[in-house]
């Protein structure tokens, strides 16, 4: 829950509106303004409780002739657990054959957040 005003770039929808998220008195909700849609509205009230996003980055291989491996998280995670999970990411070290959507490690860092690939990665034989 944010405990001081807050002003972000909404990106749930083109528009790109400015929310201004302002902390609701003890034990209520958030006050949400700037947005133009309905999920404008939505992302302001996430915000305002826990920014979430989707982890995008790249881990190490063992092929030289593709030395990273892009990778993402499959469910949103906590943004201020990016550090934790960079981490990670930056231990792993794909060794095996995989294409876009495979699952490299399942609940990575949390229960029912995995790692995929967004790539493909073929060794010689």
């Amino acid at each position: 829950m944010i405990t001081e005003q807050k002003n972000i770039t909404c990106i749930a929808c083109p528009r790109g509106c400015r929310l201004e998220l302002i902390p609701g008195a003890e034990g209520s909700e958030a006050q949400i303004r700037g947005y133009e849609c309905p999920k404008g509205l939505a992302y302001g009230q996430r915000e305002a409780v826990e920014a979430l996003r989707i982890l995008t980055s790249t881990v190490k291989t063992c092929s030289a002739e593709m030395p990273r491996l892009p990778v993402r998280l499959s469910e949103p995670v906590p943004l201020d657990r990016f550090r934790e999970f960079m981490d990670l990411i930056n231990s792993f070290l794909a060794v095996e054959d995989c294409k876009p959507g495979d699952v490299l490690v399942r609940d990575f860092g949390m229960p029912g957040v995995n790692l995929q690939a967004t790539g493909e990665l073929h060794y010689e034989n």
